[in-house]
């Protein structure tokens, strides 16, 4: 639970950087990474140990799970490192986006902290009806990136953005979309074992 708390802290303090450059917050991508990375190698070799005992099935089922809800954490770090990244970018070249395009990322980036908070509440104790509001999250968040696609496509069409902010903008959308894959990931892993 504390990595899944971890990665969420950390996503609400990147998605402050959508709409302003925080340098402390786009340089703690390293350390953010670095923890998520080491954390997934000792839960992994820890769960390992685990396996290699007399566990049965069931146990080893629970086990699997286990290390794949680690394992898609790590993966929403890696995107939350590209996002920074990204982002840094932006600021460095003075890109700017449209209005609607910084409200469609503040949309997306909200609906995947929504998700990753329902997973830690439903960590800390278990609700009826979860994989079913994880599966519309997922399936809202695929919808999000589809109608921000087509709406970036009639922005340049009408000259509204520049092809560099929207090559940016489709990394930045793409990487959310990402993380509501890796969300649903951990949802179906927490709700097979929880």
């Amino acid at each position: 639970i504390r990595i899944t708390e971890f990665t969420h802290t950390n996503l609400k303090k990147l998605a402050l950087c959508l709409q302003t450059r925080d340098d402390d917050v786009l340089g703690e991508r390293e350390p953010v990474e670095e923890f998520l990375d080491d954390s997934q190698k000792v839960i992994i070799s820890y769960l390992t140990t685990i396996y290699q005992g007399e566990v049965n099935e069931p146990e080893a089922k629970e086990i699997s799970e286990m290390m794949r809800i680690t394992n898609n954490i790590e993966r929403l770090g890696d995107s939350m490192e590209n996002v920074s990244k990204i982002l840094e970018r932006i600021y460095d070249n003075g890109i700017e986006f449209s209005d609607q395009a910084k409200k469609d990322l503040t949309d997306i980036s909200d609906k995947v902290i929504e998700f990753l908070g329902m997973i830690v509440d439903e960590m800390r104790e278990k609700s009826d009806g979860f994989y079913q509001r994880a599966l519309a999250c997922e399936d809202m968040i695929d919808q999000m990136r589809e109608e921000m696609r087509y709406h970036h496509i009639d922005r340049l069409r009408c000259a509204e953005c520049s092809v560099d902010a929207g090559v940016l903008f489709i990394a930045l959308v793409s990487n959310y979309e990402k993380m509501g894959d890796y969300c649903f990931n951990i949802a179906t892993g927490v709700d097979r074992i929880i």
